[in-house]
């Protein structure tokens, strides 16, 4: 496990290339390759000469601690004046949040990217540290909104849709454990369920919304009312 700077280039434009920084250089390397060959890099400079001239070199730069790794990127990326002539969409020492933030040791492309996987309930969140490199604990936190709200703050439709398949990991985890439902709707028919969100998705019904009501926290969610709770 590599912690420095590292770059991406291609051979037939080898006078531009991508500096990035990452604790896990390997695990970055990955994510990278992962997003472009599914054509959801954050950075279109990176994803268009892809799609023109398919899999880039990756090659480590320079390894140092953590605590050196801004300065370092900076110093590169000066370097190879990879902003104007290169693949980086901005300086590093553009960024407040990241490496720039106190208490940060991630960068603000990494915790973004890490936000948009979160949506994709295929995945794990060890599935998801393992993409990124990004400790699992904090994943789950994010998840959560309880660490590195900003990301929540300043994409607000993001929000909604990591919301919506953080209850959807935990109803598929406690579905064949927790309780079982049975609700009536103002049509008069009845259901019993177990998986919360797929009913949700079924019947286009607001997942939070639906749990509040389940909870005691409203009296009715879109015409259903809980009728009985069952173990």
């Amino acid at each position: 496990m590599a912690i420095g700077i590292y770059s991406i280039y291609w051979e037939k434009e080898n006078s531009k290339v991508y500096i990035g920084q990452s604790v896990n250089i390997e695990k970055r390397w990955v994510f990278h390759l992962w997003q472009l060959k599914n054509n959801k890099h954050t950075n279109s400079k990176l994803q268009a000469a892809y799609n023109l001239y398919g899999e880039p070199i990756f090659s480590i730069i320079e390894t140092c601690p953590i605590n050196l790794l801004l300065p370092k990127e900076i110093l590169w990326v000066e370097e190879f004046d990879a902003v104007k002539n290169g693949y980086n969409i901005m300086h590093p020492e553009s960024s407040k949040i990241g490496y720039m933030a106190a208490n940060s040791k991630y960068s603000k492309l990494a915790l973004l990217c890490l936000f948009r996987l979160l949506r994709n309930t295929k995945l794990s969140y060890a599935d998801i540290a393992d993409l990124t490199g990004i400790h699992k604990s904090t994943v789950v936190q994010i998840s959560r909104n309880e660490k590195h709200t900003w990301l929540h703050e300043t994409y607000p439709n993001i929000s909604k849709q990591v919301e919506l398949a953080r209850l959807y990991r935990l109803d598929v985890r406690r579905t064949d454990t927790s309780k079982i439902y049975t609700v009536k709707h103002t049509s008069g028919s009845v259901y019993t369920l177990s998986n919360i969100y797929r009913f949700c998705r079924e019947h286009k019904v607001n997942v939070g919304n639906f749990y509040n009501m389940l909870h005691g926290k409203g009296n009715s969610c879109r015409g259903f009312s809980l009728l009985e709770t069952a173990t």
